[in-house]
């Protein structure tokens, strides 16, 4: 899973390990602050480059995401 924000036109990855850190400066070396692109692949699929990917298994865990997602 993924999650994301666009505000303003910019895109802010929730679920960014800096970000729920806690960090506040904009530095790409604390994950926040990095330039994330909107793509088109072959297939018409649209995705967004270097988001944080977290692996789920259950609603559970999809919950505890989106609860995490919204502390920002």
């Amino acid at each position: 899973a993924s999650m994301l924000e666009i505000y303003n036109e910019t895109i802010r990855d929730l679920l960014c390990p800096a970000r729920s850190a806690g960090f506040e400066t904009s530095r790409p070396e604390n994950g926040v602050g990095k330039q994330y692109s909107i793509k088109h692949d072959g297939n018409g699929n649209t995705y967004v480059t270097d988001l944080t990917i977290v692996e789920v298994c259950s609603l559970d865990e999809v919950s505890s995401l989106l609860h995490r997602a919204a502390q920002g």
